[in-house]
């Protein structure tokens, strides 16, 4: 196992990157030296001002109420059978299926470990054995995997979500295995989420969406997200599939349920009515669902002109 370097030979260092103008630049400095001190640009110069002991013991108290807050643990939903990409029950599982010589999935995992994320649950279902020991191999060094088999993945995914319910404690983020995403977007979405709520990212670049009739629409007002659905007749936005989430999120699914079925998106139409539903942008950021071929075709050809653009900036 390992956080999804050497074990993917040529393609190793084919990643998503940080999208260019998305307006986040992350700092990387020692948690040591940013509480002790602030940085001013002075003519083009860095000017480092000591802390006062006093502001000094209030920013590292206020560093671990952040912490005590930051979101640690996901769920991905991978119980589907990913019919509409497999051509036959021969070919990988779809979160096999290799983009630009990597699985699907790694993608995923590897995004919300660099997020800090330390637990990720894996709802399973169709092949969940196969599944199961090849995601496992996948892991990064730095994450924890929990598989949680789902038998009635036939179903909704609404229902798949709620086979993760017993092992959740505390707000976290979800999303789905065959989603991909700028690394960026994940970023975003980690420090801008509020806890009370369902926090959802949107794309409004809506003339950019591939398969814009499959895509599930979404209508907001005033940063809220008043409606859902795939058949929307009125949108202004498009839902991502990456999600920071109350555990209040289940109850919503349960309600939501009609003949022993649901789907997300009927417990985020429940949540929008209340007044329980964030948009955040993600600006220029990109992202893909992979349902079809078409969709896995126009992902590489990103990926890999995106990949091109890295090696020839350095």
């Amino acid at each position: 196992m390992g956080d999804g370097g050497a074990q993917y030979g040529c393609c190793a260092n084919t990643r998503i990157g940080r999208a260019t103008g998305a307006g986040i630049n992350r700092a990387i400095e020692s948690t040591t030296a940013r509480d002790r001190r602030r940085n001013f640009s002075s003519e083009g110069s860095a000017v480092d001002l000591p802390l006062s002991p006093t502001t000094s013991a209030h920013l590292g108290a206020a560093k671990v109420l952040r912490d005590m807050s930051a979101i640690r643990e996901a769920v991905i939903l991978m119980a589907g059978s990913g019919s509409r990409l497999r051509r036959s029950p021969e070919t990988l599982p779809k979160p096999l299926t290799p983009i630009l010589g990597r699985p699907l999935i790694s993608y995923t995992l590897n995004a919300l470990a660099g997020a800090g994320i330390t637990k990720i649950n894996i709802v399973v279902g169709y092949e969940s054995d196969r599944l199961t020991a090849a995601v496992a191999e996948l892991a990064p060094s730095n994450v924890t995997l929990s598989f949680v088999l789902n038998p009635e993945w036939q179903k909704q995914n609404g229902i798949s979500l709620l086979a993760a319910a017993k092992n959740i404690t505390s707000n976290f983020l979800l999303t789905m295995s065959d989603h991909l995403f700028d690394n960026v977007i994940v970023d975003l979405l980690m420090e801008s989420a509020v806890p009370s709520v369902l926090n959802l990212t949107v794309d409004r670049k809506i003339n950019s969406i591939f398969d814009l009739d499959d895509a599930m629409k979404v209508q907001t007002q005033g940063g809220r997200v008043v409606a859902i659905g795939k058949e929307l007749p009125n949108y202004d936005a498009i839902d991502t599939g990456l999600f920071v989430c109350p555990i209040e999120i289940f109850t919503y699914l349960e309600r939501a349920k009609k003949n022993r079925d649901c789907s997300l998106a009927d417990s985020v139409r429940l949540m929008a009515a209340d007044k329980k539903v964030r948009a955040i942008d993600i600006g220029d950021a990109w992202w893909q669902d992979i349902d079809t071929v078409e969709m896995l075709q126009h992902a590489e050809k990103h990926m890999a002109e995106e990949s091109k653009t890295q090696r020839l900036a350095k």
